[in-house]
C-alpha cells in the first residue's frame, strides 16, 4: 500500500511539473526569430519571420489566438508587406485566411513605430508565423507577441 501511495504521488508530481512555460494558454508569449530572439531587423528587401517557437506549437482546443506585431523604424522609409502564415507541420507554410476572402496582409506606413494586430477565431493549425518582406533601403525592427 505504501508503494502504491508513493507511486501515485510521484506520477502526480510529474504531471504537475511544467518544464517549458514559454507558450501557455492565457499568457502573453513572444514570437521568436530564426535565431530564437524576441526581435529581428529587416533591411531593404529582406524577408524575415517571427514565429511561435517550433518546440511549443498551439496545442489542445484553443478558441482564439491574437498576434500583436510592432515595427520600429531605425532608418530609411519603412514599407513592404506584413502577413500571417500558418502550418500544420511547422515546415510547410501557407497564408492564413480565417473566414475572409483574402490573406491577412498589411502594408506598413513610414512612421517611427506602429503595431499590427492579427486575430484568428478559427484555430485550425499548430504553428503560426508573421512574414515581413521589406522594401527599398529601410531598416526596421520587428517584434511580436501572441496570446491564445
Amino acid at each position: 500500500m505504501k508503494r502504491f501511495i508513493a507511486f501515485t504521488l510521484v506520477i502526480g508530481v510529474l504531471f504537475a511539473i511544467n518544464t517549458d512555460a514559454s507558450a501557455q494558454a492565457g499568457t502573453v508569449n513572444y514570437l521568436k526569430s530564426q535565431y530564437g530572439n524576441n526581435t529581428d531587423t529587416v533591411g531593404g528587401s529582406d524577408t524575415k519571420y517571427m514565429r511561435i517557437a517550433a518546440a511549443n506549437p498551439v496545442s489542445g482546443w484553443q478558441k482564439a489566438i491574437t498576434f500583436a506585431v510592432t515595427l520600429t523604424e531605425i532608418s530609411g522609409t519603412t514599407g513592404g508587406t506584413l502577413s500571417l502564415q500558418a502550418s500544420l507541420d511547422g515546415t510547410n507554410w501557407y497564408n492564413a485566411y480565417e473566414s475572409r476572402d483574402s490573406a491577412y496582409t498589411f502594408t506598413p506606413a513610414d512612421v517611427a513605430s506602429q503595431t499590427f494586430n492579427f486575430r484568428l477565431t478559427e484555430i485550425r493549425d499548430r504553428w503560426y508565423r508573421v512574414k515581413y518582406v521589406g522594401t527599398g533601403t529601410m531598416s526596421t525592427i520587428i517584434a511580436g507577441r501572441f496570446l491564445y
